[in-house]
């Protein structure tokens, strides 16, 4: 799950209604959501990241877990 404008996992998971939803999507497939770079636990970054850096950070996280 890439999120919308601004993010923060930790949030996300202490929402009652978010948490829910993605529990309940956990029951039926494998689903992977991160911070955007310089968004929520990420580290801050001096501009705004490209559509390329940001293709290739979907691309990190999604070899990181082994989708192809």
């Amino acid at each position: 799950m890439v999120p919308a404008l601004i993010s923060n996992i930790e949030i996300v998971w202490k929402h009652e209604l978010f948490r829910r939803v993605l529990e309940r999507m956990g029951k039926f497939m494998t689903c992977v959501m991160f911070d955007k770079r310089g968004i929520g636990l990420s580290d801050r970054f001096d501009g705004v990241p490209t559509l390329e850096e940001r293709i290739e950070d979907m691309t990190c996280v999604m070899d990181a877990v082994g989708w192809p």
